[in-house]
Parts: C-alpha cells; structure tokens; sequence
C-alpha cells in the first residue's frame, strides 16, 4: 500500500465508532434514583400496613375478650333464675309471665350474640395475620382489609349484645316484686342508659371511624 493509504483505516474506524449520548449517565443515575426511591416507598407503605394488620388485630382480641365476659355474665343470669344461690332470690320453677319468658329470652340473645362476637374475632385474630406471613405478594392488604371487616361486624355484633343485655334488664325489673313506680324509673333509667350509649357510640364513630 501507498503511504497515502494509511490514514484512511483510522478515520474510517472513528466514524464507524458510535458517538456516546448526551446525558446517558445522568439519565442512568436518575432511573436508578427512581428504582430506590420506588423501593422506599413500597418499604414504608408494607411497614403501615404491617402497623394496620397490628392494630386491628389487637382490637379484634380486646372486642373478644368484652365479649366472653358479656356471655359469661349472660350464663350466670340463667343459672341465677333456676337456682337460689346465697339468698339472692333466684326461683327453682320460673313463673309462667311474659316478663320472666321475655328475661329468659333476652338472656339468651345475649348469649348467643356475644359467643357469635367471640367467635368472629377469635378466628380472624388467627388467621388473618397467618394469610399476611404465608399468602402471596399483596397478601399483607386482602389481611388487612379482611381484619377491617370482620372487625367492623364483630362490633356490631357485640353492641346487639349490649343491647338485648339492657332489654333483660328491664324484663328483670318487671318480673319481681316491685311497685309500679319502681318499675318504671328502673325502666327508664336503663332506656336512658342505652340510649346514652348509643348516641356516644355514634358520635365516637362518626369522629374516628
């Protein structure tokens, strides 16, 4: 080859080289500033809802625990009306009255509403976390809003409790041996009583719900 043919190897080489992009490492620098702070805000997002799955599972324990003692009380109601015990007037054969049927009722319904509470809360106290550890990718969500749920109708559930346990109350009054007049400021001052708590209970979830 000719002396003035060596040049052209080089410059043919430098063009065919491709030309590096404007701002290719600051835009590779923000795509991977983008990636972590993506990452960050999934962390913090799963250590809420980690906090939310704690939380309704504590309130799902304590409304279970209210509850027991509310079924509990109920049962002892029952025993109270069968069996005299320590002199507090309890009846060996109930009197066949619409106040002492309606007490037996009411008791029952108490019962049966706050062993229902207990059950909801107890089961998913228990399983809700369990779908949250073990369940696939958005696992952590479907607990929490299961939790939520099951959490709002176990409340409701034991408010019907607290209720049916004031109508026994005032079925309790009316089926002893008092004056009209006690029967009906006993009466009135248990409608007052839930009624009172109905209307704070509705103001509390009104605020905070």
């Amino acid at each position: 080859r000719g002396a003035a043919e060596w040049p052209s190897a080089p410059l043919r080489h430098c063009a065919a080289a491709p030309a590096t992009p404007p701002g290719g490492r600051r835009g590779a620098m923000l795509h991977a500033y983008k990636h972590q702070l993506q990452n960050n805000v999934r962390v913090r997002m799963l250590a809420i809802r980690d906090m939310e799955l704690s939380l309704y599972t504590r309130n799902l324990n304590q409304v279970g625990r209210q509850a027991a003692i509310l079924a509990g009380l109920g049962y002892s109601g029952l025993y109270y009306r069968t069996k005299p015990l320590f002199g507090l007037g309890g009846h060996e054969v109930l009197d066949n009255t619409f106040p002492d049927r309606a007490y037996v009722v009411g008791l029952t319904i108490t019962m049966g509403l706050s062993l229902q509470a207990v059950l909801i809360t107890t089961t998913a106290a228990m399983l809700g976390p369990g779908l949250a550890l073990r369940g696939p990718d958005g696992s952590v969500t479907l607990a929490v809003d299961g939790l939520r749920a099951f959490y709002a109708h176990a409340l409701v559930v034991f408010l019907g409790s607290l209720l049916a346990m004031a109508c026994t109350a005032v079925a309790f009054f009316w089926s002893h041996d008092l004056t009209v007049y006690g029967q009906a400021a006993a009466t009135a001052l248990t409608a007052c009583s839930a009624g009172g708590a109905v209307h704070y209970i509705a103001h509390v979830r009104a605020a905070f719900w």
